[in-house]
This record gives C-alpha cells, structure tokens and sequence, in this order.
C-alpha cells in the first residue's frame, strides 16, 4: 500500500504528458510542419489566436469536449467547447425519522458535480473567428 501514491502521481504525471501539445505535434507532425514558423512556435505553447485552423486548434489544445455548429444568413459556424469538471463535497444536515416516528438531524457529506466551460472557439470557413477562455 506504501507504493500507490507514488505509483498513482506516476500515473497521473504520465496521463499529463499525453495531453501536451508535444505529444500531439509528434502524433501529427507532417501537418505541423506545414504551419507557419510563428505559428509552430504559439501552437507548441498551446498558444491559439483568431485565425488559426481547427487543425491548428486540435494540436495546441487537443480533441474539444463538445462539438455544435450554428447556422445563421446561409453561414455556418462551428463551435469547439473545452470543459473541466468541479467536484466539491459539503456537509449537510439531514433529517433521519427514528423510532416511535421522531426525526432527528444527522450530518452526511453531500457531493456535487459541476461541469466549467473553459474554452470556446468558434470557426467560420476554417478559421477560428471567436474565441473565449475563462479567466483564473
């Protein structure tokens, strides 16, 4: 039992690693070579500006969580949201009935789940034309 945190933060240290655009220039090198050089650069940082490609997207950021697409005065735009997940625990009464049908209060911990938008690009004809990040 002494070696799961270690092996656990190996674990997670590598699931990081797969996730960096490093790892998704290497698994895509061919197309990143046909970026620009400043763009090769930003795109390396996971850097994307307005006017970028979603393959260029795709690399810096990786696979979105969400994939829509809005259609307005024969335009099509195509949104891309990335998302992370919240999970908080909070301690709340709840009332139990007991024997003789009284209730009494106990305290159980209460989880909740919440689903952040962290990102969203939208693209129209290839390029990203809007994109919104959350701030920290």
């Amino acid at each position: 039992m002494t070696h799961f945190p270690k092996f656990f933060g190996l674990f997670l240290l590598f699931l990081a690693a797969c996730a960096s655009p490093q790892k998704r220039i290497e698994a895509n090198r061919e197309l990143f070579d046909t970026f620009p050089p400043d763009a090769q650069t930003r795109i390396a940082q996971g850097i994307i500006e307005i006017g970028d490609t979603p393959d260029m997207v795709m690399i810096a950021k990786g696979k979105p969580h969400y994939v829509s697409s809005r259609k307005a005065d024969g335009l099509e735009m195509v949104i891309w949201r990335y998302t992370t997940t919240i999970t908080t625990t909070n301690v709340q009464p709840v009332y139990v009935r007991g024997y003789y049908g009284r209730t009494y209060p106990t305290l159980t911990d209460v989880g909740q789940t919440q689903e952040i938008e962290t990102l969203r690009v939208e693209f129209l004809e290839g390029q990203a034309v809007i994109i919104e990040q959350l701030e920290q």
